[in-house]
């Protein structure tokens, strides 16, 4: 396949990344807006109104049934050596639902969601060498690959210790289906009337295919309820002696006790601190790819019709298989009613991506892919139902990867922060909300003939969830 050079052909026309005229496109990450909003973490974290499809293990979590979809507005800005350029696309994020059952001990989820996205279109003139004018390749691309999925998720082992520290350990697997089609299109545009023709070249590749998904869950308590309450009584005698002191000091200075306003405690509930250890893995899969290929020359007659001249090659239906890489991820969670903060890390080496047709080769386009995540959410209410501004679920991350795609030898980088929340819906009697977030970052570099991508993503999201007063997908004891 024949790629242009970035930095000499920048001139960005299409919706999306000049990257994504690179290996499967550019890969979006199939998580929902409450999880990009936290770096993209999702191994170990679990939302009881938010579908984590990366780990099927946490579905067991989900703590009513769940509706979810987003989308997910970006704006590009591309600069290289001498040229800048702007791109803007929407993106939907997918459907997703989730429903617990079984007391708790099982989840379900199912859904669809964008994996990857293609779309480009660059420009690239160049002189020809017997000086009569210049000749201009386009490039553009279309397409994408989506993924259906359906999995469950089973709680296997749950213990509470005397001292009410819970600890339990939950699996998962999802069934999936990858599918799309990656259109790529290559053209040699020369100067009227100087002897030459046209030529075009367009290749299309049709993906259909099955996956798995592997997710565990394991929960365990840093600090227990008794433990925590020893503590905090030990914190307020310290507190009471400490406040005794001062009123001496205070009195002692001549001033009047009544006027001195007294060290405050904390009186919130005792709140045990817990951690989520969690592994993913996706399993390698080998799925049907179909290729087709049309190569000719042409003119452009009078009224810009293209008037075909001769067909270098036609191909119709080509099969062969597309092998993905495993995939793998951990992370750890450490976490209370209120507050949690996950560190994750993915990895995949696509080097060992195969695509099994006829002169196809994409492993001089990518490499080893690792990806480190930081994410963190804050709910002030905690279990509780607070005020509106205490059921505000507020998040951030940041993101720091080694992207899968090579580049004119050049491995790209990618780093991204991101900040947003979750705004409760409607009334007390639902857990539906709003999500709306940001992402700013960039990937990329202008040396090496390379192109700097600077993004800026902004994120909204809607979860609905059934009344409180209203049991869902929960079998009646007495009709």
């Amino acid at each position: 396949m024949v790629l242009p050079h970035l930095a000499r052909a920048q001139e960005q026309q299409g919706s999306g990344t000049p990257y994504s005229a690179y290996g499967l496109g550019d890969l979006t990450g199939n998580v929902q807006v409450s999880q990009a909003l936290m770096g993209g973490a999702s191994v170990a974290i679990h939302d009881p109104f938010s579908v984590v499809r990366m780990n099927p293990a946490s579905y067991v979590s989900l703590g009513r049934t769940t509706f979810e979809t987003g989308l997910a507005m970006r704006f590009l800005r591309f600069d290289s050596d001498n040229r800048s350029a702007n791109g803007q696309r929407t993106d939907l994020l997918g459907f997703n639902m989730g429903i617990p059952f079984g007391g708790n001990r099982w989840g379900l989820a199912l859904g669809l969601n964008p994996e990857s996205e293609v779309g480009y279109s660059i420009s690239d003139p160049q002189a020809l060498p017997d000086g009569s004018g210049a000749v201009t390749y386009k490039y553009s691309g279309d397409g994408g690959l989506n993924r259906v999925f359906a999995g469950v998720g089973r709680r296997i082992w749950v213990q509470k210790d005397t001292l009410k520290a819970p600890a339990s350990v939950a699996v998962g697997l999802n069934y999936g289906y990858l599918f799309g089609s990656l259109d790529a299109t290559r053209r040699a545009l020369y100067p009227a009337n100087q002897g030459y023709y046209n030529s075009l070249a367009r290749t299309t590749f049709y993906v259909g295919g099955s996956v798995f998904d592997l997710g565990l869950h394991v929960n365990g308590t840093v600090f227990g309820e008794e433990r925590l309450k020893k503590r905090h009584a030990r914190l307020k005698e310290d507190l009471a002696r400490r406040d005794s002191l001062a009123a001496a000091a205070w009195t002692a200075a001549g001033n009047d006790p009544a006027e001195r306003v007294a060290l405050k405690w904390d009186r919130r509930e005792v709140d045990p601190l817990r951690f989520r250890l969690g592994a993913a893995l996706e399993s390698p899969s080998a799925i049907g790819v179909r290729r087709n290929e049309l190569v000719n020359s042409y003119i452009v007659g009078g009224s810009g019709v293209e008037i075909n001249q001769d067909t270098a090659r036609f191909l119709e239906g080509d099969r062969g298989t597309l092998d993905l890489p495993v995939q793998l991820a951990l992370g750890l969670t450490f976490y209370n009613s209120r507050w949690q903060v996950t560190m994750e890390h993915r990895r995949r080496d696509w080097t060992n991506l195969r695509v099994n047709l006829e002169n196809v080769k994409f492993q001089d386009q990518v490499a080893l892919a690792s990806n480190w995540v930081v994410g963190a959410s804050f709910r002030p209410a905690g279990q509780l139902q607070g005020k509106f501004h205490e059921n505000i679920v507020y998040r951030s991350g940041v993101r720091v990867s080694q992207d899968y795609l090579v580049v004119s030898g050049s491995q790209l980088q990618e780093i991204g922060m991101s900040f947003g929340m979750s705004l409760p819906l409607w009334n007390s009697t639902t857990r539906s909300r709003f999500n709306l977030g940001a992402e700013f970052g960039e990937r990329g570099t202008t040396s090496n003939g390379l192109v700097r991508e600077r993004f800026t993503n902004l994120f909204f999201g809607i979860t609905i969830t059934p009344d409180l007063r209203e049991p869902w997908m929960q079998k009646r004891r007495i009709e």
